[in-house]
C-alpha cells in the first residue's frame, strides 16, 4: 500500500513519544487500511505485540461500528499477564478526513492502583480513580489469535457444541462475530465456514440475512 503522509510522520515520534512519558509506558501506530496485520511501530513492550501484529478487539470493534471521530482517552484495562493499563487510542486521518490509522497508548499504573487501594484501606480517603470496571481489551500478538478468541467466545455464548450447532446457532454466532468487526479481516470468512463446517457461500448468505433483519 502507498504511504500515508500522517502515518509517516506519526512514525517519527514514536519511540521519543514514549521516551517522554517514561519506561512504564508503550506506544504502538496502527495502519488501520488491513486490519490483518496493522502494527507498523511500536516503542516500549507492555503487551509484548511486534511489529506486523493485528489490531486489538477493541480497535476492529470502533472500527466496525464507525465510531472514530472521537478520541477513547485514559481508560483502564487489563494485559494478558495482568498488569493494570490507562490507555488512549487516538484516530489518525488521512487529507480527505479517512480515517486510517490510530496511535495507542498504554502506561502501566499496576503500582499505583495497589497504592490507590492502601490508601483508601489505611486512610479512608476517597479514590484517586474511578471505580468503573476495566475496559475489555485484548492485546493479540497474531491475527490466528484474535480469530480464535473472538470465534471460541462466539460458540461459548450460544452454548451449543460445534457439532450440535444448528442453523439458528450458527447464525448468532456469525452475528456476533459481526458485531465485533471480525469480518473486516481477510481470510476471516474461510476460518469461520471451516471452524462451523459450512460453506463460505454459507456464512455469505448469514451474513446477508442479519444485514436483512438490521
Amino acid at each position: 500500500m502507498p504511504p500515508v503522509p500522517v502515518l509517516e510522520a506519526m512514525k517519527l515520534i514514536v519511540e521519543g513519544l514514549r521516551d517522554a512519558i517514561g519506561p512504564e509506558c508503550e506506544v504502538v501506530l496502527h495502519d488501520l487500511r488491513d486490519t490483518r496485520s496493522t502494527i507498523i511501530a511500536l516503542a516500549g513492550d507492555l503487551t509484548h505485540r511486534s511489529i506486523g501484529g493485528p489490531p486489538t478487539d477493541l480497535l476492529l470493534r470502533l472500527l466496525h461500528e464507525g465510531k472514530t471521530d472521537e478520541n477513547a482517552v485514559n481508560y483502564e484495562t487489563k494485559s494478558d499477564d495482568g498488569k493494570t493499563l490507562r490507555s488512549s487510542t487516538l484516530f489518525l486521518k488521512d487529507e480527505a478526513g479517512e480515517t486510517v490509522g490510530s496511535l495507542c497508548i498504554n502506561v502501566d499504573i499496576t503500582y499505583v492502583e495497589h497504592f490507590r487501594k492502601w490508601i483508601s484501606a489505611y486512610c479512608e480517603v476517597g479514590d484517586l480513580f474511578s471505580d468503573a470496571a476495566p475496559t475489555s481489551e485484548r492485546f493479540p500478538r497474531d491475527v490466528q489469535t484474535v480469530l480464535e478468541t473472538a470465534l471460541s467466545e462466539a460458540i461459548e455464548s450460544v452454548g451449543v457444541p460445534v457439532v450440535a450447532l444448528r442453523k439458528q446457532d450458527r447464525l448468532k454466532i456469525v452475528e456476533i462475530l459481526s458485531n465485533k468487526g471480525i469480518f473486516s479481516i481477510r481470510s476471516s470468512l474461510l476460518y469461520v465456514a471451516r471452524r462451523l463446517n459450512v460453506s463460505r457461500a454459507t456464512i455469505y448468505n448469514y451474513l446477508e440475512e442479519i444485514a436483512v433483519s438490521e
